[in-house]
């Protein structure tokens, strides 16, 4: 849904590591529980917050601050 972000409490470690990538390899979990595919997402870090974009595909999700 556009504008529609989600926010999380990082710790200093988390915020270095994913930070710290370029690209991630993200899965959603069904209900069931197993995995959906993995989509490529971009990752920019500024100060303590995450922006996370879908890279590819036929309608980028819109960027999610986390």
């Amino acid at each position: 849904m556009a504008g529609t972000h989600q926010t999380a409490i990082w710790s200093p470690q988390d915020l270095h590591s994913i930070g710290a990538s370029e690209e991630l390899q993200l899965a959603s979990r069904r209900p069931d529980g197993t995995l959906r595919p993995f989509v490529t997402m971009w990752v920019v870090r500024t100060g303590d917050d995450l922006h996370i974009r879908r890279s590819s595909g036929p309608s980028p999700v819109p960027a999610l601050t986390a």
